[in-house]
C-alpha cells in the first residue's frame, strides 16, 4: 500500500519543476525584451532636418544665426548657400528706381569636419522709399542712400561665430538699386558684379580679396557710395533725391552706388563676393538660406553582453 504513495510524490515534483522551468523561461523573455529595445533607438533629427532612407537634408531659411552640430560618425558634408536679393531704388517723377541686383549661390563639399558650424543666413534688402534708405540685409548688407535700395546680406558657414576669417562657404548678397531722379535710375548689380551707372556711379563688386570701390557722386566727393569690406557692403551715397544702393555683403562687400543732386538718379551697389567650390548667380524667387546635406551614419545594433538573439529564446517557451 505504501507504493502508490511514492507515485504521487514523484508526479508532484515533476510537475513543480516544469511550472518553475515555465516562469524561469517566462522572466527570460521578459528580461532580453527590456534589453533589446534600447538598443534600436535613433536620436531625434533637429525640425529644420527630414531623413529618406539613409539622407539627411537640412534647410535652414530663417534670417540670422544658427547652429548645426555635426553627428557622431558623419564625415563629409554638402553645403549649398543662397544670398539675399538687393532692394529697389524708389521711383520718382514717374520714372522706376533702379531694380536690386540678384543674389549668389555657393555649393561646397567639405570632409574631416567635427564638432559645431555656425550658420548665418542673410535677408533681402529693403527697397528706398522718398527720401527714406531702404535697409541692408542681415549678415552685411549695406545700407541705401536715402532713397537706394539696401544691399542683400550673404548666406555662410563658418567655424567660429565671431570669426569672418573662418568661412567655408559663402553666398553673396545682390546690391541695391539706386533711387530714380525722375529722368533715369540704374539697377544694383548681381553677386560678384559692378552697379549700373547713371548720374552717380555704380558701386564695384567685391572680389575674392578686396571689397568694391563706392561709386562717384555728383558732386564728388560729397555724395560717394562708400566702398565694401571684408563680409560688409558699402552705404549707398546720399543724394538730393537720387541717392545710391548699398552694396551686397559677401565674402567682400560690393560697393555703395553714388549719389547725385541731377536727376540722372543715383548709381546702383555692387553686389558682394561668393565663396565655394561652385558659385553662380539665385533664380530671382529664391529664398536665402543655407541647407546641408550628408549620410547617416550605419546603426551599428545591439552590441555587447547584454544583448539577446530572440530566436534563441524559442526553445524556453
Amino acid at each position: 500500500m505504501g507504493k502508490p504513495r511514492m507515485i504521487r510524490t514523484d508526479r508532484r515534483r515533476r510537475a513543480s519543476l516544469r511550472r518553475s522551468a515555465a516562469g524561469l523561461g517566462g522572466a527570460c523573455i521578459l528580461t532580453a525584451a527590456v534589453l533589446v529595445f534600447p538598443a534600436t533607438a535613433t536620436a531625434q533629427l533637429p525640425t529644420e532636418c527630414t531623413q529618406i532612407d539613409d539622407e539627411v537634408t537640412c534647410v535652414y531659411d530663417a534670417a540670422g544665426p544658427h547652429v548645426f552640430l555635426i553627428p557622431a560618425g558623419v564625415d563629409t558634408l554638402e553645403l549649398t548657400a543662397i544670398g539675399g536679393h538687393g532692394g529697389s531704388g524708389a521711383d520718382a517723377g514717374g520714372v522706376a528706381g533702379g531694380a536690386g541686383g540678384l543674389a549668389g549661390t555657393a555649393t561646397n563639399t567639405l570632409s574631416g569636419l567635427s564638432g559645431t558650424l555656425f550658420l548665418f543666413v542673410g535677408s533681402n534688402g529693403v527697397d528706398g522709399a522718398t527720401v527714406s534708405p531702404g535697409a541692408g540685409g542681415q549678415n552685411g548688407g549695406g545700407n541705401g542712400g536715402s532713397g537706394g535700395g539696401g544691399g542683400g546680406g550673404a548666406s555662410d558657414v563658418r567655424t567660429n561665430a565671431a570669426d569672418l576669417n573662418s568661412r567655408l562657404i559663402v553666398a553673396a548678397g545682390g546690391g541695391g538699386g539706386g533711387a530714380s531722379g525722375g529722368a533715369g535710375s540704374s539697377p544694383g548689380g548681381d553677386a560678384g558684379n559692378g552697379g549700373g551707372s547713371a548720374s552717380g556711379e555704380g558701386g564695384g563688386a567685391g572680389t575674392g580679396s578686396a571689397g568694391g570701390d563706392g561709386g562717384l557722386g555728383v558732386p564728388s566727393p560729397a555724395r560717394d557710395g562708400e566702398g565694401g569690406a571684408l563680409g560688409i557692403g558699402g552705404t549707398g551715397g546720399p543724394g538730393s533725391g537720387p541717392a545710391g544702393g548699398g552694396g551686397g555683403g559677401g565674402l567682400h562687400g560690393g560697393g555703395g552706388g553714388g549719389g547725385s543732386n541731377v536727376p540722372g538718379g543715383g548709381g546702383g551697389g555692387g553686389g558682394g563676393s561668393s565663396l565655394g567650390d561652385s558659385t553662380g548667380i539665385a533664380q530671382s524667387t529664391d529664398t536665402p538660406s543655407v541647407t546641408i546635406v550628408y549620410t547617416a551614419p550605419e546603426d551599428p545594433g545591439c552590441q555587447g553582453s547584454l544583448c539577446i538573439d530572440f530566436s534563441s529564446l524559442i526553445g524556453l517557451s
